[in-house]
């Protein structure tokens, strides 16, 4: 039998069922972390950490997206929650496919408190040496444990195009992420013309991709970390 395409699985409802919907998902997000979290259930390795933290992640972002969904929706705020949950999918995908790309990923995370670090920096002055000299201490401490876990130094991240090249998701990324990037950042076609940005058509577009994204993900989670049917509720 052929596999449904997404517009046969696709049900128009009210913006309450959609919520609804949501959470229903997001409560096996709920399941599936406390199943991963603070047990022996899953082998502790880096692999298994940064799968469990794109869970927490996703969670996070459905979380926003239903306690935030009304008919007087904020278009920016799904956007948001929407390009997070692509992301997310798309490098969920990457690092199972390729430990290098693990290893980028949490690398990335040292980059970031270092280069946080150095920024509020910049705005210090004499006054706040003690703190200078706390951020400079991190920094070594970041470095050591990069040094610790042989992950490689990196000095920029990968972009979200490249990440979805590697895991043939490109098109996805050429059809829809230029029209998350337009409805979260202050564009002229967002601030100018909010009510066009906002309109049901765009909601429908991104309310159908968040959903898509996050189901999909659960799946790969679910069968990375070997979480058992019975912790999990059946959609």
């Amino acid at each position: 039998m052929p596999e449904k395409t997404l517009r046969e699985l696709v049900k128009h409802d009210s913006i309450k069922n959609v919520q609804k919907n949501i959470l229903k998902i997001d409560s096996n997000y709920k399941r599936l972390i406390q199943f991963c979290t603070g047990s022996r259930n899953i082998e502790r390795t880096n692999k298994n950490i940064a799968i469990n933290n794109i869970a927490k992640g996703t969670h996070r972002s459905l979380s926003l997206l239903a306690n935030n969904l009304s008919d007087d929706y904020d278009i920016t705020l799904v956007a948001l929650c929407t390009r997070n949950l692509f992301e997310l999918n798309i490098r969920l995908r990457s690092i199972v496919k390729d430990e290098s790309s693990l290893n980028t990923w949490m690398s990335e995370m040292v980059m970031d408190e270092n280069q946080i670090l150095d920024a509020i920096s910049t705005i210090a002055n004499n006054n706040h040496a003690a703190e200078l000299e706390l951020f400079e201490n991190k920094k070594i401490l970041n470095n050591s444990i990069s040094e610790k876990h042989n992950l490689k130094s990196v000095k920029s991240p990968e972009t979200v195009k490249v990440i979805a090249e590697k895991v043939g998701e490109l098109e996805e990324y050429t059809a829809l992420f230029k029209l998350f990037s337009k409805l979260l950042h202050p564009t002229s076609y967002l601030i100018n013309s909010h009510s066009t940005a906002g309109c049901i058509d765009n909601f429908n577009i991104l309310i159908v991709s968040a959903q898509k994204y996050a189901l999909d993900l659960f799946e790969r989670l679910k069968d990375e970390l070997n979480v058992p049917e019975g912790v999990l509720k059946k959609w």
